[in-house]
């Protein structure tokens, strides 16, 4: 699982899973955890306030190569990513590199085999994310009940 997350989301996460008896120093360790920090590897990918899909597709590649394998035993492993990237965009008012950029994931996901969980924050709690994003994923629960 690939957490590409903000820093206060780290925290939470972290506390959250410890309080849950899981060991996060352990699962780093082992790589079946990695974060990365979503402002920063944005910005390695951003060009003149849009995704550039070349060195987003170097960038994300990497991340996918170095959670796919196993480092104990080499063996191949199912790749998950929990991204921000594209919420960090959003409540910059950068719909348009927000499309753009759940595109590039889209075409990600289709050429790796991976499972991309996208999380979006809103500006007000009545808001509802632009139709042109919700129509940019295959799931949206953003209406699920508790």
């Amino acid at each position: 699982m690939v957490l590409v997350t903000t820093g206060v989301r780290r925290v939470m996460i972290e506390h959250h899973l410890e309080a849950q008896g899981f060991d996060t120093k352990a699962f780093i360790a082992t790589g079946q955890l990695a974060f990365l920090e979503a402002s920063a590897l944005l910005a390695a990918f951003m060009n003149e306030g849009m995704p550039d899909a070349e060195l987003f597709k170097i960038r994300v590649e990497q991340v996918i190569e170095a959670a796919s394998i196993n480092p104990v035993d080499g063996q191949p492993r199912k790749v998950r990513i929990f991204d921000e990237m594209v919420s960090l965009l959003y409540m910059s008012s950068n719909v348009p590199a927000a499309v753009r950029l759940e595109g590039f994931w889209n075409q990600m996901v289709a050429s790796h085999s991976i499972s991309l969980f996208c999380a979006y924050s809103l500006k007000l709690e009545s808001d509802r994310l632009p139709q042109s994003l919700l129509d940019a994923h295959t799931h949206d629960l953003s209406t699920v009940v508790n």
